[in-house]
């Protein structure tokens, strides 16, 4: 799992310009950024490696348009947490 989160976040930043995030990402490529830092969080999980899942989740909850409705993300975040 811990190659699988580097190539997930590998994935992530290579689908953005440098330097973007959150509401700055361009809405074509939303898709793959919100996914790939989901499936790194929940690498992450599988590690037990808390504070990088958090990490990782709050990259896809940054974007507002995710924020309250990537449940997804909110339970990683969320089970992350408990955790920490």
């Amino acid at each position: 799992f811990e190659m699988g989160a580097a190539k997930y976040e590998e994935a992530a930043l290579y689908a953005v310009e440098e330097g973007l995030s959150g509401n700055d990402i361009p809405e074509d490529e939303r898709p793959l950024y919100v996914s790939c830092w989901s499936n790194a969080a929940m690498c992450y999980i599988k590690l037990k490696d808390w504070p990088d899942a958090v990490r990782a989740a709050n990259q896809v909850l940054e974007i507002e348009s995710e924020e309250k409705s990537n449940i997804k993300a909110l339970y990683r975040r969320g089970l992350a947490r408990m955790h920490l």
